[in-house]
C-alpha cells in the first residue's frame, strides 16, 4: 500500500492491468535459456513454475536489487509451492522497496508483511490521495510504450483501468482508516454489539436453554444458513472462509461445524478444531475486539477461533511456512489432509476429475487466484490473490460453480464478449460460473479434502 501517490502513478496501474514483461526468444521460438529476467518470466508464463524460480535465484545473484525482479522471483517460487523462500523475498520487497507497486502485491501474497508497516502506509493519518480516470496526472502515461498507450483506448483496456484504479483508491482509503481490505493487514476492528446482532440468521440462542457442553447450533441451522451465513469481514481470512462455506453446503460438513461448538457457560462459547486439542472461548465481547460479522453466528464464532489461532496470519503456511493456505485451512477445519493441484499445468480430463469428484462425493473443495501481475493481461473477473469456494460443476459444458466468501459484498465482474453466458455468468451472493478452460488462466490452486 503506497503512502503516497509521487512518481509511482502508472507503474501501480501498470501491475494491475495487462502489461507483462516480453519473453526474450530464440530463432526456434523456445524462451532464451541464458540466465536473465525475461528469460525467467517465459518460463513462468509457461507454467514452469520450478525452472523459472531457480532461472530467477541465478539472476539474483549477479543483477542489481530492483522490486520488480524481486517480486517476480517471489511469485516464482510461491507458484513451485517454496512459500518460506517466496515469504523472504516478499519481506524484502517490502522492507528496501516500500512505495513501490510490488511491495504492495507482496503485502497481498503475504497479508501479515504488512502489519508492521500500516501505521507509516496510512500516510500518517494524512487523507490519502485518489487517482480518478478523468483527472490522471499529466505524466501519467509518460514512459509507456506507444502501444500499451493504444490498448488503453480499448473497451477492455478502460474496463482494466477502471478496475486498477478502483483497487487502488479502494486500498488507500482503508489504509487511512486503518480498516484493513481483503489483502490488507489483520487489525482490530471495533463495531457495537447491537449493529453486530441486528442481522444475524442464525441468533445466539438463549442462555436460560444451554448448559455446559451443549451444542448450541444444530447441522439443520447450519444448513439452513449455507455459504450464505459467511460473510468474510476485515480480516484477510479468505483462505479460511472459502474452506468455511464449503463446508456449510455439504451434510458432512454441516454436522462437522455444528459439532465443533459448545456452550461455556456464562455467554462464552468453546469451538474446538478436529485434531486440535486447543480450546478457543468467544463471547460476544471477543466477536467485536476482533471485527468478526459473518451473517450467521455459528460461522463469526468458528471465524473467530481461527483468528485467534492464527492471529495475523501467522502459522497460515504451516509450521514450516511453505504450505498452501488452502491446504492449511481446509485442513484445519476439517481435520482431514488436503490435497492440491495446479489447474494451468493441469490437463483438463485430468482438472475436471479432481473438481468433478469433490463435488459428486459431496467433500470440500476451494480454489485460489493468481496475482494482480499474472491476471493483468485477462479481463477482470476475479479478485487478485484471493480464495474462492467451488460449489458445483457441470462435466457436459465445463462451467465451474463458484462462490467469493466476501458474500453479499462481493465484486460483480462480467464477460463483455460473452453474452450468451457460455464462458462466464455472474450470479449473486458473490457466486459466478466461469468455463473450465478459464479457470485454468484465473486460478493457481484448487484444493479438496475428503471428510
Amino acid at each position: 500500500m503506497e503512502n503516497s501517490l509521487g512518481n509511482h502513478h502508472h507503474r501501480f496501474i501498470l501491475a494491475a492491468l495487462f502489461i507483462m514483461p516480453f519473453c526474450v526468444c530464440s530463432v526456434n521460438g523456445q524462451a532464451d535459456t541464458v540466465p536473465n529476467s525475461s528469460s525467467a518470466w517465459a518460463l513462468y508464463t509457461a507454467n514452469k513454475f520450478a525452472d523459472s524460480a531457480d532461472m530467477f535465484e541465478a539472476v539474483l545473484k549477479k543483477s542489481s536489487p530492483s522490486a520488480r525482479l524481486y517480486y517476480q522471483a517471489a511469485i516464482a517460487n510461491y507458484a513451485a509451492n517454496r512459500r518460506a523462500r517466496a515469504r523472504q523475498l516478499c519481506t524484502y520487497v517490502v522492507k528496501n522497496f516500500k512505495s513501490t507497486q510490488e511491495a504492495a502485491h507482496s503485502t497481498r501474497l503475504f497479508p501479515e508483511l504488512a502489519t508492521a508497516a500500516s501505521t507509516a502506509d496510512a500516510g500518517g493519518g494524512q487523507a490519502p490521495k485518489l487517482l480518478d480516470e478523468n483527472n490522471l496526472p499529466p505524466n501519467f502515461f509518460d514512459g509507456m510504450a506507444p502501444d500499451v498507450r493504444q490498448r488503453l483506448k480499448t473497451p477492455q483496456g478502460k474496463i482494466a483501468l477502471r478496475a486498477a484504479i478502483a483497487d487502488y483508491n479502494k486500498r488507500m482509503m482503508a489504509a487511512a482508516s486503518k480498516v484493513p481490505t481483503s489483502g490488507g493487514p489483520s487489525e482490530k476492528v471495533i463495531v457495537s454489539k447491537k449493529s453486530h446482532l441486528r442481522t444475524k440468521t442464525s441468533p445466539f440462542p438463549p442462555e436460560a436453554t444451554l448448559k455446559r457442553g451443549d451444542h448450541p447450533f444444530s447441522a439443520t441451522q447450519v444448513a439452513s444458513d449455507g455459504a450464505k451465513g459467511i460473510d468474510q469481514g476485515a480480516n484477510p481470512n479468505c483462505w479460511f472462509e472459502a474452506s468455511m462455506a464449503a463446508l456449510a453446503e455439504l451434510p458432512r460438513g454441516q454436522r462437522l461445524l455444528a459439532s465443533m461448538i459448545t456452550y461455556g457457560g456464562n455467554g462464552i462459547y468453546i469451538v474446538r478444531f478436529p485434531g486440535d486439542g486447543e480450546e478457543y472461548k468467544i463471547d460476544e465481547e471477543t466477536l467485536d475486539r476482533h471485527g468478526i460479522r459473518d451473517t450467521a453466528q455459528w460461522a463469526s464464532l468458528i471465524s473467530c477461533a481461527q483468528v485467534m489461532k492464527f492471529p495475523n496470519n501467522r502459522g497460515a503456511e504451516g509450521a514450516t511456512g511453505d504450505q498452501s493456505r488452502l491446504a492449511v485451512g481446509l485442513g484445519c477445519i476439517t481435520g482431514c489432509k488436503a490435497q492440491t493441484m495446479a489447474p494451468g499445468s493441469a490437463d483438463p480430463q485430468e482438472l475436471s476429475s479432481f473438481i468433478g469428484g469433490a463435488i459428486s462425493s459431496k467433500n470440500p473443495i476451494v480454489c485460489g487466484t493468481w496475482d494482480d501481475m499474472h491476471l493483468g493481461h485477462l479481463p477482470p473477473l476475479v479478485v487478485s490473490t484471493h480464495a474462492y469456494t467451488i460449489i458445483g460443476f457441470d462435466p457436459a459444458s465445463n462451467m465451474i460453480t463458484i462462490r467469493n466468501p466476501h458474500g453479499r459484498g462481493s465484486q460483480e465482474f462480467d464477460l463483455a464478449d460473452d453474452p450468451s453466458h457460455r464462458q462466464f455468468e455472474m450470479k449473486e451472493d458473490g457466486v459466478f460460473r466461469m468455463h473450465l478452460s478459464l479457470f485454468q488462466k484465473y486460478f493457481y490452486q484448487v484444493c479438496r479434502s475428503f471428510i
